[in-house]
């Protein structure tokens, strides 16, 4: 009876920091779109890692960290900003120190 509860509360400890683990994940998610809204650049360009590499959908090349605000300033200069959103948490797969997010975001540009 001893060993069964240990493991129940082994089991919840857990389940209890992976929980922990997601909230974050998801935060810093809500946070990437709160930094677009308010067009606050450095914020939203401190998310990334230093060795950032990645393909934006409105880049015609894969862009390092120094490029990663290129998408916000270019809608900023034609005088488009994010006005409001939503975002409907699909699914996160977090393995060692990697998280994947999955969701669906609604916007308004304005």
């Amino acid at each position: 009876m001893i060993s069964l509860l240990l493991v129940v509360l082994v089991a919840t400890a857990f389940s209890q920091g992976a929980t922990n683990d997601e909230s974050q994940v998801w935060n810093l998610e809500k946070a990437y779109w709160e930094y677009v809204k308010a067009n606050d650049l450095d914020k939203y360009r401190a998310l990334w890692h230093e060795n950032f590499l990645g393909w934006p959908f409105v880049n015609s090349a894969p862009v390092r960290k120094d490029h990663i605000t290129d998408w916000i300033s270019m809608n900023t200069s034609k005088d488009i900003k994010l006005e409001s959103y939503s975002i409907e948490e699909v699914a996160i797969q977090i393995t060692d120190d990697i998280a994947v997010t999955q969701y669906r975001i609604k916007n308004e540009l304005g």
